[in-house]
């Protein structure tokens, strides 16, 4: 028998031989990263569109898009069926509707574990290597507070691996290679974003009084545009149009997809 298919099922008999560890998946795993990664999506957008906030789009956001879109290609590209759905020894936690129509060939990689490790690497990266670590656009100076924020991202991320594994959604290769990307993009993306962020605060260090002049020339255009009645209406126009949308899935988030987590796909 295939290696990884032991491995699988080794992981998957061993969570479920008794009550208590067939139910810590869930609450370590899917259950804080659910709550995580889809209102945490929606609160980092709500936040770029009331308050311009950047820091959102680097350890969220950002690592966030590139990770799922990537996991997407590779999902429908390999087609590898899901574990739960082709053995009868592995299908006992599996929400059916992951086993119909094109779900049931995105098995490899694990997308969940993927996004997981993205969000953990990045908000690692935000609480250990930024020069002002911010969580959701909120300053963390406290270095025990950054530590116990880093810890738990990685946390969560082990236990979705595990929980995709024990409920027969993915092999245990496809959440390996999925932490694998998906550490590699959190990393990747938040490094490119605080590159950038630097090379600005270089260029503005060196050419002071250019970057005040920009700042002042935008400062003075926003406060004519802000006296515009007209203005302001499609401004807030604008950001309606925008919020609305996302204000109707975080609500559906805790109406609906809450309170059945196990088929929520992303």
């Amino acid at each position: 028998m295939n290696p990884d298919v032991i491995a699988t099922r080794a992981i998957y008999n061993f969570v479920n031989g008794n009550s208590y560890t067939r139910h810590l998946p869930y609450y370590l795993g899917l259950l804080p990263y659910e709550l995580y990664v889809l209102p945490g999506m929606f609160l980092a957008m709500i936040q770029v569109i009331l308050f311009s906030a950047f820091n959102p789009i680097q350890f969220h956001l950002l690592p966030h898009f590139f990770a799922f879109s990537l996991f997407q290609l590779i999902k429908g590209t390999v087609g590898r069926e899901r574990p739960g759905c082709r053995d009868l020894g592995l299908s006992d936690f599996i929400d059916p509707s992951h086993c119909s129509g094109r779900q049931r060939f995105l098995s490899f990689p694990s997308g969940h574990t993927g996004i997981a490790f993205a969000l953990a690497i990045a908000l690692y990266m935000e609480m250990n290597h930024s020069s002002d670590p911010k969580f959701f656009d909120v300053r963390i100076k406290n270095e025990k507070s950054r530590k116990l924020i880093s810890f738990l991202g990685f946390f969560v991320a082990f236990f979705i691996s595990i929980h995709r594994i024990s409920k027969g959604y993915h092999f245990l290769s496809d959440t390996i290679v999925g932490a694998i990307l998906g550490g590699s993009i959190g990393y990747i993306t938040w490094k490119i974003m605080e590159k950038y962020k630097q090379g600005y605060n270089e260029y503005c260090e060196d050419n002071n009084d250019e970057c005040t002049e920009e700042i002042d020339n935008f400062m003075s255009k926003f406060k004519l545009l802000s006296k515009s009645k007209k203005a302001r209406r499609l401004e807030f126009i604008g950001k309606m149009i925008l919020l609305i949308p996302v204000i109707f899935l975080l609500f559906k988030f805790f109406l609906k997809d809450f309170w059945n987590l196990t088929a929520v796909k992303h």
